[in-house]
This record gives C-alpha cells, structure tokens and sequence, in this order.
C-alpha cells in the first residue's frame, strides 16, 4: 500500500469518527436527507430536447422516467417524475446520471422493475434525482 493510500485511509477513518461523534452527540437522531427506494417499471424514459423552451435550458436535465403517479413520496419532489441529470447540472457525475438512465431504459425495454435510490437534497425544478438505478430482475 501506498503511503498516499494509507493517508487517505486515515483520513476516511478520522472522518467517520467525527460523524459517529456527531451523530451520537445529537441523542441518535438522524442527519440523514429524506431518502427513498421506489421499484416500479417506468412507463416513459426519455431524453429531452433543448428546442422544448426555445434551447435555453432543460427542465428535467437531459433525462428522465415517469413512473405511475403517486410512486415518489419523498417531499417537495414530483410524484411522477424523476430526473437522471445527464447533462451534469447536478452532484451526481455525468457517468454515473448515464449509467442510472441506461439501466431505467433497460427496465423500460424489459418490461422489468428498476429500483431507484431518491433523496431531497438533490432536486432539479421540484424533481428528485436519481441517484443510482439498478433494473430488479
């Protein structure tokens, strides 16, 4: 191992101490993001033109899925749609918003479920992003 390697690992393992700290200064309550799993199969995978406004800029960025209404409960987030960002307006990566999209036109494609990972930290006009999606079958 590299000392480069073994610096960062220390560090992880700094950072994961503090966390704990926090976490257990604050009564064990939660500081985590509202989060959800959906698994549903979608019924549209799209990617999204730029001449829909004029080309000023994408509303769903770049691509999305629509799911039966009601599929997404987490707050403040649409309850059909969700967005992958694969056009890199989000903190997810361009790579792996690409990846996410690809396994839901999978699942679209197969008629098969995909399991789609959602918080409320990452929103693009009131619609989750996804942030890793994985077809179920």
């Amino acid at each position: 191992m590299s000392w480069r390697a073994v610096v960062e690992l220390k560090s992880a393992k700094w950072m994961l101490g503090g966390a704990l700290a926090a976490s257990m200064a604050l009564g064990g309550q939660s500081v985590h993001a509202a989060e959800q799993v959906i698994e549903a199969i979608p019924q549209i995978v799209g990617v999204e033109s730029r001449e829909m406004d004029g080309g000023s800029r994408r509303k769903f960025g770049g691509c999305f899925a629509s799911f039966p209404s009601g599929t997404i409960t987490v707050s403040g987030c649409n309850s059909t749609y969700v967005t992958f960002a694969c056009d890199g307006s989000s903190s997810i990566s361009k790579s792996q918003a690409k990846l996410s999209y690809d396994n839901a036109t999978l699942a679209y494609v197969l008629d098969a479920p995909v399991k789609i990972r959602l918080t409320d930290q990452i929103k693009l006009d009131g619609f989750c992003t996804a942030i890793n999606a994985q077809v179920s079958r």
